[in-house]
């Protein structure tokens, strides 16, 4: 599918010029409508990166595909990173319940490996939110004409 040069935050791009773009078909067969909209929100996503030269946030919405605002996506990306945050660490839990005395030795190192990395890695995560979130609280708080006025 060929995107217009001139798109830009706020555009949609409707389900129906999705369907005519990628010849589907949403009625006939709705799971492979759903896996060619994630395959058009990529295109648009690399369409747009070589256009503004920056990462833009889109969405996949009832009406179509969404190219999101600086407003909207301040409030939508950090949700995503939240979510992708909760995927990690069922993934580590389920890593972790792995019982690896029944594995080979060596596939029983990998695992031992592979889950203190990804606890560390998780840490370090948590750790950077945490202290992004109190950065941010920060700003907040020196933001505000009533604690400047003190």
């Amino acid at each position: 599918m060929q995107f217009s040069d001139d798109l830009k935050p706020g555009d949609i791009i409707s389900r129906a010029a999705v369907e005519t773009g990628y010849s589907a078909n949403e009625r006939r067969d709705p799971v492979g409508f759903q896996l060619v909209m994630l395959r058009a929100m990529q295109d648009l996503q690399k369409h747009l990166r070589r256009l503004h030269q920056r990462e833009l946030s889109i969405r996949i919405q009832a009406e179509g595909l969404v190219i999101l605002t600086d407003e909207e996506a301040a409030g939508y990306n950090p949700k995503r990173f939240r979510d992708g945050m909760r995927l990690m660490r069922r993934a580590h839990r389920r890593l972790m319940a792995v019982d690896a005395s029944k594995l080979p030795p060596a596939q029983r190192e990998a695992v031992t490996a592979t889950i203190c990395r990804q606890a560390q890695q998780l840490s370090m995560l948590r750790i950077k939110t945490e202290s992004s979130e109190l950065v941010a609280k920060t700003e907040r708080k020196h933001a505000d004409p009533k604690v400047v006025a003190r």
